[in-house]
């Protein structure tokens, strides 16, 4: 699940439970993105992590463990570590995401 990574790390966020918590982890996701961005600067190998992070949201007994404060809720995850596989250059068509420029 973490790829073997020696190295986990967890955005965990106040939540209260209506739409503003979308900040919440658009905030994460964006903090995430910059580090993943720098561990591959450094030639190092990441990976956004959902899946176990979104199992220890569930379990205070491990949120406990690993010193997440009262009241945060892990949001988003980022594993990092050396790796075998190496980032290739890609081709990506400029219109791969569709945008409109409005006058």
């Amino acid at each position: 699940m973490l790829y073997g990574a020696p190295m986990l790390i967890v955005l965990a966020t106040k939540l209260k439970g209506d739409a503003s918590d979308n900040s919440g982890y658009s905030n994460a996701a964006t903090v995430i993105e910059n580090l993943n961005l720098a561990a591959v600067e450094l030639g190092l190998g990441a990976c956004h992590i959902w899946g176990a992070i979104a199992a220890l949201a569930e379990d205070d007994a491990l949120k406990q463990a690993l010193k997440i404060p009262e009241g945060f809720t892990p949001v988003g995850g980022l594993v990092v570590g050396d790796s075998a596989d190496a980032y290739t250059k890609r081709d990506i068509p400029d219109n791969r995401i569709a945008t409109e420029i409005l006058d």
